[in-house]
């Protein structure tokens, strides 16, 4: 048991009636808080533990919260609901619909719908990725009564947000599966038609406690309070609100103190995780946002290295850098945060290319999801007879083989269709037949030689300029792993079988941790290097305005704040050829912060 316990988390734990908010800054021990007063309410003031919903917004944070508050109390805790709000708005909804498990989508499913989507349109994109997760940020905002901007996924069409909202819905309906927001939407539905559901529930939870409040999001909060308003318990900080593209503001603090004008406020402003020189590095930077709650905070450990800020000439020399600070015996130590999970896998590939091991978290292994890698995955099918017809459609002309769509108009389409397709027509046809030979090639090659030849001979360094060849090592290094490419393949599929329903890969292997700056919240690292903080990058291209500037500086200050001992910022010089500058915020760190490499 901790014998940390300050007199401001006490005075939080022994809160038992009415509103309340704790504004708990980085490492300030807001799940202690928590877990603490859950122990409180059922040990000294003996409220039923069923009378008691604790809700927060993941899984491991939800289980992380039971598992304490059953260290407190050991079977008195039997009872007690902790959960994430996606899981029990799901179980109240069970309860009057008759919904199972398979009727609601998850992350892997969503993704796989937006590509559909997308190939639909035929946007050609280089992140498949990235840009489905744009376009399900958009229809989520959609879905939340927020705006959501004119995006086209096609260059020179009039695509809408609103357009393809509606092809998303349609593929949902007609597959009878729900998202989490038409989950929400569907209690709030539920709880206006029939007041007296409601009303059991406001009886059944008494008291409510919710972990970072900071995330939820308008149309989440109205329908909590449906739930219960009288005593909640909220714990947050504003300036860690990261989740702007799923509606959640920095503002939501502000307007429950609003709604809750009696409201008791209580104040966590002492860092147990980070030394002092990361503190004051992040304040620095947190302190130009000016929507936000005031704090003066302070480390409890005041020691430790100032924070590294270092300038390199490209992100070669950068991945080289990191791996010189590195201690073999310890990678676990480490973490390498990213504004993208694009940039991650090339610093992925970066350090398995130096030997060194790597756990990549990212919601996919993107770099099978950009156009060059689905392209080469489907390469591999339609060598060794696994393909399907959009397999062929896919890669007829990448590169250019002046194909047409007819030739494959079949399901079970072959090569040899293009063939009989055009025959007579020398040109075409010798074109096709160096694809055939191409293929006959490669059905007989390892799998990662297989790889380099379609990069190489079938010239994909062409095709694609955008193509990095230290993401491209990543693909081959994986294909390098088997005997068959077939055996890549079915791998290929098992790991998407192997994703867990928050879509997160399930991966036990010890090595540096290597994630994006919104998948490290909630994390802590012994050591941290925060990776390209360039104009452009972070902030990204596509920030517009002061808001969009201050999440993208929250977004920097949460990664910062994940450090325990040691911090480096890095940025690059050039990228493919193009100059970079340092991001604003690096002067806003420290103003006099440049070490050339």
């Amino acid at each position: 048991m901790r014998d940390l316990t300050s007199s401001h988390q006490l005075a939080a734990i022994d809160h038992k009636d009415g509103p309340a908010m704790v504004i708990a800054g980085p490492g300030s021990g807001k799940t202690y808080v928590i877990t603490r007063r859950f122990a409180r309410l059922v040990d000294t003031h003996g409220i039923d533990p069923p009378d008691i919903l604790t809700l927060t917004f993941t899984n491991a944070a939800a289980k992380e919260m039971r598992d304490r508050a059953y260290a407190f109390l050991g079977n008195k805790a039997r009872g007690s609901t902790f959960g994430t709000f996606h899981s029990v708005f799901y179980s109240i909804l069970k309860e009057h619909f008759r919904l199972s498990p398979e009727n609601i989508i998850d992350s892997r499913q969503k993704y796989m719908i937006m590509c559909d989507i997308i190939r639909e349109l035929k946007a050609d994109t280089c992140d498949m990725a990235s840009l489905a997760d744009e376009l399900l940020s958009g229809i989520s905002r959609i879905k939340n009564g927020l705006n959501a901007s004119f995006f086209s996924p096609v260059s020179g069409s009039d695509v809408t947000m609103d357009r393809i909202y509606e092809m998303y819905d349609r593929k949902l309906t007609a597959a009878r599966l729900l998202d989490f927001d038409d989950m929400i939407l569907k209690l709030k539905k539920l709880f206006l038609k029939y007041p007296e559901i409601q009303e059991r529930y406001r009886k059944r939870y008494r008291y409510i406690q919710v972990d970072e409040f900071q995330d939820i999001n308008p149309l989440q909060y109205e329908v909590l309070r449906m739930i219960g308003d009288d005593n909640i318990f909220v714990v947050g900080d504003d300036d860690q609100s990261i989740y702007g593209f799923r509606g959640a503001t920095s503002g939501m603090m502000k307007e429950f103190l609003k709604d809750h004008t009696d409201c008791a406020l209580y104040k966590l402003y002492t860092n147990h995780r980070c030394t002092g020189s990361i503190v004051r590095s992040s304040q620095n930077l947190i302190s130009h946002n000016m929507d936000r709650f005031y704090k003066e905070l302070a480390a409890f450990d005041d020691t430790g290295e100032e924070v590294e800020i270092r300038c390199f000439s490209g992100r070669k020399d950068e991945i080289k850098g990191i791996a010189e600070k590195m201690d073999m015996d310890r990678l676990d130590d480490y973490a390498i945060l990213s504004r993208t999970n694009r940039i991650g896998s090339i610093m992925a590939a970066g350090l398995m290319d130096l030997g060194i091991r790597v756990k990549h978290k990212g919601r996919r292994n993107d770099i099978y999801h950009t156009s060059t890698g689905e392209d080469i995955i489907a390469y591999l099918k339609v060598a060794c007879d696994m393909h399907s017809r959009e397999d062929l459609l896919r890669i007829m002309n990448r590169p250019e083989r002046y194909i047409d769509r007819e030739a494959f108009a079949k399901e079970g389409a072959v090569l040899g269709d293009a063939l009989m397709y055009y025959r007579g027509d020398r040109q075409r046809t010798a074109s096709i037949a160096k694809w055939i030979s191409d293929m006959k090639m490669i059905s007989h090659m390892r799998p990662g030689t297989a790889v380099k030849y379609l990069i190489g001979v079938v010239g994909y360094k062409e095709i694609d300029k955008r193509w990095d060849p230290l993401a491209a090592s990543c693909l081959m290094k994986s294909a390098e792993r088997f005997l068959t490419i077939k055996e890549f393949l079915l791998y290929m599929e098992n790991e998407e079988e192997r994703m867990d329903r928050s879509g997160e890969k399930i991966d036990d292997e010890t090595g540096v941790s290597i994630m994006s700056l919104h998948a490290s919240k909630g994390l802590e690292f012994r050591e941290v290097f925060i990776v390209d903080v360039n104009e452009g990058i972070i902030p990204g291209r596509r920030v517009m305005g002061d808001t969009d500037i201050e999440e993208e500086r929250r977004l920097l200050y949460v990664g910062m704040t994940r450090a325990c001992k040691k911090l480096h910022i890095y940025y690059i010089e050039e990228e493919h050829g193009k100059r970079l500058i340092p991001s604003v915020f690096i002067s806003e760190i420290h103003p006099l912060s440049s070490k050339k490499v």
